[in-house]
């Protein structure tokens, strides 16, 4: 169980910093 907290953990972490970037980029 703490292995596939530690997964989806680094998951989220990775979804975010996508999306910042492309929020970042998207800004005049």
């Amino acid at each position: 169980m703490k292995k596939n907290l530690n997964e989806l953990q680094k998951f989220i972490v990775m979804n975010l910093q996508h999306s910042l970037k492309i929020f970042i980029r998207e800004q005049p």
